[in-house]
């Protein structure tokens, strides 16, 4: 197994003042796949880059050695030590020697390569790592006015420089990384999921037809980086899958691993792997979770590699132009007729072209003016009615969830805990409950505006994901007018 699993816990331990309820509140250094990281059950404590954090004040602060993909810090005598590179001073040699230890000794590894700087830097310094890398990139079909070109050529380093389509799986975007892995010395193939995709492009019509706002991302991680791409890793005898997300792998008291959040929180992309099936956890490698976004081109210069400065992707890859409602209506016409747009009393005051042009919570362009502020408070697909109200209309406490997926212990009793319903809001208190075989209550603390069918609710211990499931409803008695 991999050359950290080996290691018996360290010996560092710290002890909250404040013990937690049904835990005896250690906390153990365990290494995981490339990264150390130190979290107990309830809470967490990490060496976050040259200082210590901790998520409560009772912890005892303490400096932990860690070693991650890409670097290593470590606390001697109060000052911390980090080396990139090896190098013939001491701190490249200490660098060079935890990372030897760390070292896979050329266990195989599948990285995802999407042709972007995250991916790239993740192969990068894998390979730095002594990791045996390949190098696959998902063809997803997306882009229909290029995909008679099936031949993929390597593209010239300013062609790889030049920003491209901001997708994620153009075939600008394979040329791209396959350019990177020849500067690599990584092998590199091109893996057609274009049929496997389309089911993930029919779930997104489905979604918006049926009046929810779908989230492919998750989807795609789940279906095919997590579980066609895992499948393929272990065909070709990889031993681990590795992407470019921002976000962290360890192993908590049991030993088992676990997903955390990326240590720049404003880069944090666990959320969208909630739904990454169990049991593919201690084969998954995240590589630059525990670096910002700056720290990552950066090292994307120092490593050669010409992308960069290659801008981020800002849509979902097979709506390049972000007109969600032209792909609903391309795919199912028959799906889309005008209907009725009613304010919070029921009365009509205006009609729409189809009830996909709106997601909840939406504010601009619902093309009815009332004197204040108005946002979709509700999409009533069978009807085909949309509703429109104040912000007060939006606010809501309690959740149901389906499609549950637990990484962590499954609870058996309601816990607090924090939770997202979506990608790009900051985790809030609640209370988290299993009420089901497969369906899960979220009841937050404080009333939070748009809950929305069809996003994704996320639960975290502190930094650690426990699990999560897809919004199916909200409890209507909960909302506060």
């Amino acid at each position: 197994d991999h050359a950290a699993a080996r290691w018996k816990p360290a010996a560092v331990r710290a002890r909250s003042k404040m013990q937690h309820p049904g835990t005896a509140g250690a906390y153990t250094v365990y290494p995981a796949a490339g990264a150390i990281s130190v979290f107990g059950r309830h809470s967490f404590l990490a060496s976050n880059r040259h200082r210590s954090v901790k998520t409560s004040p009772d912890l005892v602060s303490l400096r932990v050695a860690e070693v991650f993909n890409g670097g290593f810090h470590r606390a001697l005598d109060g000052l911390p030590i980090c080396g990139q590179r090896p190098g013939a001073d001491i701190i490249g040699m200490i660098g060079s020697f935890w990372r030897l230890v760390l070292s896979a000794n050329g266990k195989k590894v599948v990285v995802a390569m999407s042709g972007g700087v995250d991916s790239s830097v993740a192969a990068a310094l894998l390979k730095e790592q002594g990791y045996q890398c390949i190098g696959v990139f998902m063809r997803l079909g997306n882009d229909p006015m290029q995909q008679a070109e099936d031949e993929l050529v390597a593209c010239s380093p300013e062609k790889a420089a030049k920003p491209h389509h901001q997708g994620c799986c153009s075939t600008n975007d394979a040329a791209d990384a396959r350019y990177v892995a020849g500067l690599l010395g990584i092998d590199f193939y091109a893996l057609n999921f274009q049929h496997d995709f389309g089911g993930i492009i029919d779930y997104f019509v489905r979604e918006y037809n049926n009046g929810r706002t779908p989230n492919p991302c998750v989807r795609c991680n789940e279906y095919l980086k997590f579980g066609k791409l895992a499948r393929y890793a272990r065909a070709v005898g990889a031993d681990f899958v590795a992407t470019g997300h921002y976000a962290r792998i360890g192993r908590d008291a049991a030993g088992a691993t676990r997903i955390m959040r990326a240590a720049d929180h404003a880069k944090d992309q666990s959320y969208v792997l909630f739904g990454v099936p169990p049991d593919e956890l201690p084969r998954m490698m995240l590589p630059i979770g525990e670096f910002p976004k700056s720290e990552v081109r950066a090292m994307a210069q120092r490593f050669g590699l010409p992308v960069h400065d290659k801008p981020d992707s800002q849509e979902i890859c097979f709506v390049p132009d972000n007109q969600y409602f032209n792909l609903v209506k391309r795919r199912s016409p028959e799906s889309v007729k005008p209907g009725p747009i009613v304010d919070h009393d029921g009365k009509t005051v205006g009609t729409h072209d189809g009830h996909q042009h709106f997601t909840l919570g939406q504010r601009r362009r619902v093309g009815v003016a009332l004197g204040y502020p108005v946002y979709v408070t509700s999409i009533d697909a069978p009807s085909n009615t949309v509703r429109i109200g104040p912000r007060e209309d939006l606010l809501q406490r309690r959740l149901i969830a389906k499609e549950i997926n637990w990484l962590a212990e499954k609870p058996t009793k309601p816990i607090h805990c924090l939770a997202k319903i979506r990608y790009n809001t900051p985790p809030a208190a609640a209370t988290a409950h299993i009420t089901g075989t497969d369906e899960l209550t979220v009841t937050f603390d404080q009333p939070i505006a748009a809950i929305t069918p069809g996003q994704a609710v996320v639960c975290y211990d502190g930094e650690v994901l426990l699990g999560g499931g897809w919004i199916d409803h909200v409890v209507a008695d909960d909302r506060v007018a």
